[in-house]
């Protein structure tokens, strides 16, 4: 025989055991959602004077000059962005806007990739090192696939690196 306080005490523990429940599953979700961000900078001297190389990759719509992993580059506006859809050799795109330049360096951010990674931004510039130029590719991002990313990313930087290496022995 039940008596009306002992019911009450179970739908209390089993409202208690749901929102404790509710409380640990929305703890995981936020977790798991945390990303980290990461950051990421590449860099090469280059035999050639900072304006050799700023000829070649000055420019929001240079890439397919000298990056061996983009075939093309299809140019546009968002607002008042610039913005450019990279064709990749072997298929896939690449929608990146871009956040504006100065003489010898341009930022832009990916607003549509295959890569696993959100929030990318980076920079492109050349620095002048005693006449030889230094080309230097930063970025920062979420990596959503737990160091998949940053691979991704440090591949995409390191052929086009070695791309510029070969243009400037």
């Amino acid at each position: 025989m039940f008596f009306p306080g002992e019911l009450y005490d179970c739908r209390e523990s089993l409202r208690r055991l749901r929102v404790s429940w509710f409380l640990q599953l929305v703890a995981a979700i936020s977790r798991q959602a945390k990303v980290p961000m990461v950051q990421i900078t590449r860099s090469i001297a280059l035999n050639a004077t900072p304006a050799q190389v700023w000829s070649l990759v000055g420019g929001f719509k240079s890439v397919p000059d000298w990056h061996p992993a983009v075939a093309s580059s299809a140019h546009g506006m968002l607002g008042e962005a610039e913005t450019r859809r990279l064709s990749l050799e072997g298929g896939g795109e690449i929608y990146e806007k871009s956040l504006g330049s100065d003489a010898m360096s341009y930022g832009y951010e990916i607003v549509e990739s295959p890569l696993p990674v959100a929030n990318y931004k980076a920079i492109i510039s050349v620095v002048d090192a005693g006449g030889k130029a230094v080309f230097v590719w930063s970025a920062t991002f979420e990596d959503l696939a737990e160091g998949a990313g940053l691979a991704a990313v440090t591949g995409v930087f390191d052929g086009g690196l070695a791309s510029l290496a070969v243009k400037f022995p």
